[in-house]
């Protein structure tokens, strides 16, 4: 039988895993993020050759994705040699629309690896701190906003953090404990990280840290010693063997992978997010900590900063083992020159269990149950409002879908088509070979017939610049949906 922990658990599990589900084919027919097909193009490559070809981005992640498909296809071929088809298609007739179908089960496979990354998150707040502040963290990791969006998609941002989440898990019980396994499990964990993402590799500092503060609160390690540094050395053995497990061409086409002159190579990457000078990094890592990423992180940023700012004073190991690594890592990373809100997603396990234990400070201090109830409902409702907006538009039927609909009602094999944004390349190049996205140019249409598609960035122009040139005939807004405003205008 559960226990009233495990059931709870489970039950924030399930709502995480429902959210990230909701409008999980969204786009469909189409795959109007750019970073997917690396993904799946990737992974469904493999099955000719098993050498992706290039590390702009490592490998687990498309091997992981190819098993999923592969899995999935003799599934579908047995659904076949059963004589099942006829049945099965009409219920489920995206189980042969190739190559969607492999886009949906990547998105799915996500979708899952976002809401069990709750189980490290849970445990290592459990393992830290107790088990309420285990519950509470893994409550807010279930709604921090971005993390919730970026799940819908087949990228490898919410899979890095998953891994990083194990290995900053067993990092605590190193904490607690010199076990060997310990070492090898977090350094095997941040290898799949690195081998998921680059920057994943950037969390085996966490590793030394649990082992020193282990170290200086015991009465019986002596900081440096013969056997500490076989077991930071393992740690990192198992760190390198964890990459190249997932990236073995890493090693088998080193001359490839160590190339900087394009994304072809592993070096190319890590010059391509550039950096920015010293005062700059300041303030860029100060917006990082506060205001850039306050919707994405569901404002739960503030209780971090506010539990960093707390324990500037404060010699609560425990506390510094959440708030050092990911401040070093918060640091590094906001001093690139291309700062994106997907680049931090790995910190959110450290963000949650820091507002995790805040929350759990600030409702012990409060005596009245309706003002822990009021403080509960003021920031997880947040959150939760947050999460659901950036849900129910992702369920929303897209512009550029609605755009396709009445295309394909409309538009005659003659028209000529001019969009305004390679956004709508994917749409437009159903129809017809004569397309530009050059935008509109006065010579672009003369002497022909046929449609302007734009991208206005307003619903609503008061001097549109195609507006008394020609005829507007269909409008399509994109408030509360994916997508941009669209004009359509005919000449």
């Amino acid at each position: 039988m559960l226990n009233k922990t495990s059931k709870i658990l489970l039950l924030i599990i399930f709502g995480a895993l429902v959210v990230r589900l909701i409008g999980i084919d969204h786009g469909f027919p189409f795959i109007f993020h750019s970073d997917e097909p690396a993904v799946v193009r990737s992974a469904t490559g493999i099955r000719f050759n098993p050498n992706p070809g290039h590390f702009d981005w490592p490998h687990l992640h498309f091997y992981l994705n190819f098993a999923i498909h592969w899995l999935f296809a003799r599934f579908r071929g047995l659904i076949q040699v059963l004589g099942l088809r006829q049945a099965v298609e009409p219920l489920v007739p995206i189980i042969w629309r190739d190559p969607l179908v492999f886009y949906l089960l990547s998105r799915v496979f996500d979708a899952f690896l976002g809401a069990l990354t709750i189980i490290p998150v849970f445990l290592a707040a459990k393992n830290l701190f107790n088990k309420k502040i285990g519950l509470l963290s893994a409550a807010v990791f279930a709604i921090l906003p971005f993390h919730v969006h970026v799940s819908h998609f087949a990228l490898i941002d919410v899979p890095t953090a998953f891994w990083v989440a194990w290995a900053f898990y067993f990092s605590t019980k190193i904490y607690k404990t010199d076990n060997i396994y310990n070492y090898l499990l977090s350094g095997l964990f941040i290898g799949f990280a690195a081998s998921t993402k680059y920057n994943g590799g950037l969390f085996a500092i966490t590793v030394p840290i649990a082992h020193i503060f282990r170290v200086l609160g015991s009465d019986r390690e002596k900081l440096v010693s013969l056997k500490g540094l076989y077991l930071l050395v393992y740690s990192g053995l198992a760190c390198f063997a964890g990459f190249v497990l997932g990236t073995p061409y890493s090693v088998m086409d080193f001359d490839t992978f160590i190339r900087n002159d394009s994304p072809v190579g592993a070096m190319w990457q890590f010059g391509n997010v550039g950096k920015v000078r010293f005062i700059e990094h300041i303030q860029q890592f100060a917006g990082a900590l506060t205001y850039e990423f306050f919707m994405d992180f569901g404002g739960f940023i503030l209780l971090y900063l506010g539990l960093l700012i707390y324990s500037l004073r404060s010699k609560k190991a425990n506390v510094w083992l959440v708030l050092l690594p990911s401040i070093i890592v918060f640091y590094y990373t906001s001093g690139f020159a291309k700062m994106r809100a997907h680049y931090f997603i790995s910190l959110y396990p450290f963000v949650a269990i820091a507002s995790g234990y805040v929350l759990y400070y600030v409702f012990n201090k409060l005596k009245d149950k309706w003002q822990k109830v009021l403080l509960a409902v003021l920031v997880f409702g947040f959150g939760l409002y947050l999460s659901g907006n950036l849900v129910t538009t992702l369920a929303r039927k897209d512009t550029r879908v609605e755009l396709y609909e009445w295309m394909s009602v409309n538009i005659k094999d003659e028209d000529f088509l001019v969009y305004t944004t390679s956004s709508f390349l994917p749409v437009v190049e159903k129809f017809s070979d004569n397309e530009t996205d050059k935008g509109y140019e006065q010579n672009e249409v003369i002497g022909k017939s046929g449609y302007i598609i734009a991208d206005t960035g307003k619903e609503e122009f008061e001097e549109d610049v195609y507006d008394g040139k020609f005829k507007k005939t269909y409008s399509i807004s994109a408030h509360d949906k994916r997508g941009p405003y669209i004009h359509i205008y005919e000449f």
